[in-house]
């Protein structure tokens, strides 16, 4: 399952459109929709807010990365390619 897929599942599993999504994770609807329809890829700091938003975490290239770590490899440029596996965990 892509990340997008992810999104999208565990959106729907808690019941949410992508406009309430949006909303509690502070983004831009539109955002959501790319990402769930695959056209373009969430940043790190994106992922820490629907983490929060959808209360579970994500496991990048197979570790779980807090909140922190996240943000300060976003800092510094570490972004995700299509390469790296995304897993969303409640």
């Amino acid at each position: 399952m892509n990340i997008g897929e992810q999104i999208k599942d565990r959106r729907t599993r808690a019941g949410l459109t992508q406009g309430q999504l949006a909303e509690a994770a502070g983004l831009a609807n539109t955002e959501i929709c790319r990402w769930e329809c695959g056209v373009r890829l969430p940043s790190l700091v994106a992922l820490t807010k629907l983490a929060a938003a959808l209360d579970c975490c994500w496991v990048i290239g197979g570790h779980a990365r807090t909140q922190e770590a996240l943000c300060a490899l976003e800092a510094v440029g570490g972004g995700l390619g299509r390469s790296v596996p995304y897993t969303l965990y409640a």
